[in-house]
Order: structure tokens, then C-alpha cells, then sequence
């Protein structure tokens, strides 16, 4: 574990399950990104800071089915999940989809040939999460997707409930702290 990072490496996506297992030899068809305002925080008579937390998420579209990708904070769950059948079967008609950007037409149509997954450790429970996502395709491209938001002064990415990047390089992502 790299203590400045408080990341860790991990060699095959356990750390997502069996759906992270799933997606290894899987098509890549198509990517839908969700933009999904939710009801934040009022202010009351002894707190006067009132926010709306935005939700961003994004489905991957694969040869055996949907998969979505999104950020969970509950008991059971902490940090970058997936969600089978995507995450229009959670959101339904509230969410805002807009389309992804143009650099995902470089690896429509082909194969995951590895998911490795990137671990940090919650800083409140101390247990480890997924933080990120490296998702490598036949022909060499790899993307990352990260439970990630905020860019701090020195670059590196600040991890952020609720928030999904997508950075198209792992040489960039490993400049930010998305992975090792």
C-alpha cells in the first residue's frame, strides 16, 4: 500500500465481485453516462449551509448485458460498485443522460481483455473499498473509471462520494492517484 495514496493495487477485480469478473472477454457495445441531481442539504435555524449533491454514474454497455458503474456508501457497501443491468434498473426516469465523450470510440466494439482494481482504505472505518477501475481492451487501450472528483493543487484526485471520473489514459490516470 502506498501510504501517501492510501491506495492499493489490486491483481483481479475481487474487489467488485463476480460482475467484475463478468466483464473480462466481454464486448464493449456502447457507454451511457448518467447525470442525476438529487435533494441535498437545507439549511435550518443553526445551520446555515444548504447543497445539492449531484450523482454521476455511467452504464457500460457489453455483449452479455448491462453493466452500470457508480459510487455506494452504505454498511454493506463502500466506494466504486457495479451494478447488473445497469443503473437505469436503479434510477429509472430521474436521471439526465447525456452522451460520452467522443474518446470511447476508440474501444467500441472490442473486447475487456482485464479489469484491475485499485483498493483505498476508508479513512471513517479504516475497511478497504474499490477506489478505481483500470479497464484494459484488446489493441492496447486502457480507461480508467474512478469513485474520484476534486483535483487537488499537486494533480492527484481526491476521492468524493456520489462522483465518477473517467480519465482515457492510465499513464494520466497514474499521475493523478487513480492508480499505481
Amino acid at each position: 500500500m502506498n501510504p501517501e495514496k492510501n491506495v492499493e493495487p489490486e491483481a483481479d477485480p475481487r474487489g467488485l465481485g463476480p460482475a467484475g469478473a463478468a466483464l473480462i472477454g466481454q464486448e464493449l457495445l456502447g457507454v451511457t453516462y448518467y447525470h442525476v441531481p438529487s435533494s441535498g442539504h437545507e439549511a435550518g435555524a443553526d445551520d446555515p449551509l444548504s447543497f445539492d449533491i449531484v450523482d454521476h454514474g455511467l452504464d457500460l454497455i457489453l455483449s452479455r448485458g448491462t453493466v452500470g458503474v457508480t459510487w455506494a456508501v452504505n454498511p454493506s457497501e463502500e466506494g466504486l460498485i457495479l451494478v447488473d443491468g445497469g443503473l437505469r434498473s436503479v434510477l429509472g426516469t430521474a436521471s439526465v443522460i447525456a452522451e460520452p465523450a467522443q474518446t470511447w470510440q476508440g474501444v467500441l466494439g472490442r473486447r475487456i481483455r482485464s479489469v484491475d482494481v485499485t483498493m483505498a482504505r476508508a479513512f471513517s472505518s479504516g475497511r478497504p473499498h474499490p477506489k478505481s477501475i483500470n479497464l484494459a481492451f484488446d489493441g492496447g487501450r486502457r480507461f480508467v473509471v474512478s469513485a474520484s472528483k476534486y483535483l487537488r493543487d499537486d494533480g492527484v484526485f481526491i476521492e468524493f462520494a456520489d462522483e465518477i471520473v473517467v480519465v482515457f489514459d492510465a499513464d494520466e490516470a497514474r499521475r493523478h492517484g487513480l492508480i499505481d
